[in-house]
């Protein structure tokens, strides 16, 4: 009983050991299904972690990339020796711990086949291998799983992005698109554009819920309402619609629509885009105006118009050019332009084809047939008008009488030409006459003069003095006439010559007054000085001034009875040096006043004339007017006269 015993206890204690063994074994069979489930749990943590990261609202993909990279570590077998790094495009994500290492997996992320980026996993120190080197099969498959949803990631937030751009390019084109852009849906609009906004006058918040028929004005809502109900009905309508609506100020405008059906928040809308016409139809009715303007111009012009190309086939001519060729318009269109030319003028003609169609333009002369046979000269304007088709306008005048006319003139060119040189050739003819004249009486004058004036100095006795006295005189006078008639001569011929220079007006007045002194007392007779005590100097000749001083103060003392008074008087009157004369004599009658400056003309006085030649105020007339002045008289029968003459100031800066 007690061997029993033994036996049994034995055979007891081997069946504990075997459970305990089973139980051993299914407690580490435990532990390690237990560690399974844990990596298994870490690995979906991990991709439950990734799409967590994506599902918030507005992450960016780098952030998405960034997290991913924290969370992997914790995904591995042995974390506290994990490090990891995502690798795309320019982004190079890493963990805090990275480093590059020889214990590693790496899986590519790839999008439509194509490589985009890796996923790097390192062991920071040595671990026993396993699947993978230390690595587990399962972590192969993680790592796998992780870059291909980062691949989806990646697409998808490509095309997030690339919608993104194109929502945001479109929007600007609506908005900043100067046509309109309307979407209506149940009559009302549901969408506008600044660019219709614009159009309309009203703000966008205004039409938006309005009516969209409330802007069309009266005559136009029928059709418009009916195209509308067409168009949601899915009928074949054209594009394009011309319409009229009423702007917010009142003004009426000209658009025009093209529009069609589009789903809107899931129903039915029509999509129209609406351009303002009114200035293109304005434009548009101008053109036709202008049109018909040019073909009023074209067909009224008094020049012949010929549109043709540069291979000289006429297309169209105006009335003129019939008129002017004697030919219809259908007849002159089939004629081709270079048979119009005589043939002596086709090569010209042709030169100015070669030219009108390199430099645009050009314009000669030639010569037309008409239909009779007979020849006109023409000038001929042609210039390109469409170049791209090599069309031309010519514009073509008659020019038959002018070339007459031209002809004509240029022989009365000829006969001018001809007698020009005659006249020349004549005055200076007379030039050398007047000057071989002057020369012939001067020669003998002058010893009569010098030898008369030694008389009068050398004799004491009369009458043989007086008759000195009386030779002196005459041979003086007679030598006076000589110079008048040789300046007036020189006048005449446009040799009288100047010797300007600045001088002093009020010197020269006192210097003649002093010359002519002795004379107004040999005739009982006074002189009498008006001047200022300042005169601006003046750019003249002192000689010829000094000329015309003595020849009028001489003539006033001539005209002046014994007792009576002569003035001189001087005056600036604006820019001009104002000088006067004043007698006491007779005064001058109406019908010589008119004459007065004529040469050889002289005044009556009492039925009888004077002596002299009548030269001196015509020398003077023309003295005082080569000096750009002016000359004139004023007189009273009865009550004397008053010569004056007016010259340019011409005063010196200090």
């Amino acid at each position: 009983m007690k061997v029993q015993s033994t036996k049994e206890l034995k055979a007891l204690n081997e069946q504990l050991q075997r459970e305990i063994e089973e139980r051993k074994q299914i407690e580490e069979e435990l532990q390690t299904q237990t560690h399974y489930l844990d990596e298994r749990m870490k690995e979906l943590s991990c991709l439950y972690g990734i799409s967590h990261l994506v599902e918030k609202q507005g992450i960016s993909l780098q952030d998405i990339l960034q997290g991913t990279v924290d969370l992997i570590p914790a995904s591995w077998q042995y974390p506290e020796i994990t490090c990891a790094r995502i690798v795309l495009d320019n982004l190079d994500l890493r963990s805090p711990n990275f480093r590059e290492t020889i214990w590693k997996q790496v899986c590519s992320m790839t999008v439509h086949n194509e490589w985009i980026g890796t996923v790097e996993v390192y062991y920071l120190e040595e671990k026993p291998e396993i699947d993978e080197g230390p690595f587990l099969k399962e972590e192969r498959s993680l790592i796998d799983a992780i870059a291909e949803r980062l691949g989806r990631i990646v697409e998808h937030k490509r095309i997030e992005e690339a919608l993104r751009q194109s929502e945001t390019k479109y929007a600007t084109l609506v908005e900043q698109a100067l046509d309109g852009v309307l979407i209506t849906q149940d009559g009302v609009h549901k969408f506008i554009n600044q660019g219709y906004a614009l159009i309309t006058g009203y703000a966008v918040e205004e039409m938006e819920g309005m009516p969209f028929l409330d802007l069309v004005v009266p005559e136009c809502k029928n059709a418009i309402a009916d195209r509308y109900r067409r168009r949601l009905a899915g009928k074949e309508l054209s594009i394009s619609n011309a319409s009229k609506i009423r702007c917010k100020d009142g003004t009426v405008k000209e658009i025009e629509s093209r529009s069609s059906i589009i789903e809107y928040e899931g129903r039915p809308a029509v999509l129209a885009v609406v351009r303002d016409i009114t200035e293109r139809r304005r434009m548009e009715e101008a053109l036709r105006e202008s049109e018909g303007r040019f073909r009023r111009l074209f067909e009224e012009s008094n020049d012949a118009v010929f549109i043709h190309d540069l291979e000289g086939t006429i297309h169209d001519v105006n009335s003129k050019a019939c008129e002017l060729l004697g030919y219809d318009k259908d007849t002159l269109r089939r004629i081709p332009l270079p048979a119009l030319h005589p043939e002596e003028e086709l090569p010209v003609a042709k030169n100015a084809f070669q030219t009108s169609a390199e430099e645009g333009g050009i314009r000669f002369e030639s010569k037309f047939k008409k239909s009779d046979g007979a020849t006109i000269n023409v000038d001929i304007s042609s210039r390109v008008v469409d170049a791209e088709k090599g069309i031309v306008q010519g514009i073509v005048r008659d020019i038959t009488e002018r070339k007459r006319a031209d002809e004509k003139l240029r022989e009365a060119v000829e006969r001018e030409s001809r007698m020009r040189r005659e006249l020349e050739e004549e005055i200076e003819k007379r030039a050398e006459f007047t000057r071989a004249l002057v020369h012939e009486l001067k020669t003998p004058l002058t010893p009569m003069l010098v030898s008369s004036q030694l008389l009068v100095e050398e004799l004491q006795e009369q009458p043989w003095l007086r008759i000195a006295e009386n030779l002196s005189q005459g041979t003086s006078r007679l030598n006076d006439r000589i110079d008048e008639l040789l300046d007036v001569a020189k006048g005449e011929l446009g040799l009288l010559q100047l010797n300007s220079k600045q001088l002093d007006p009020l010197q020269l007045l006192r210097s003649v007054a002093d010359d002519m002194g002795p004379l107004a007392s040999s005739r009982e007779q006074s002189l009498i000085l008006e001047l200022p005590s300042f005169l601006s100097s003046v750019w003249a000749d002192e000689d010829r001034l000094r000329q015309v001083l003595l020849n009028l103060l001489n003539n006033a003392f001539k005209w002046t009875p014994k007792g009576g008074n002569v003035s001189l008087r001087a005056r600036e009157k604006g820019q001009a040096l104002t000088v006067e004369v004043q007698d006491t004599g007779p005064g001058i009658p109406n019908e010589d006043e008119q004459r007065i400056f004529e040469p050889y003309y002289r005044r009556k006085s009492d039925g009888s004339r004077r002596d002299g030649l009548g030269l001196g105020l015509s020398l003077c007339k023309r003295l005082i007017e080569s000096h750009g002045g002016t000359i004139w008289v004023k007189s009273q029968k009865g009550k004397g006269c008053n010569f004056g003459f007016s010259v340019p100031l011409n005063a010196v800066d200090d």
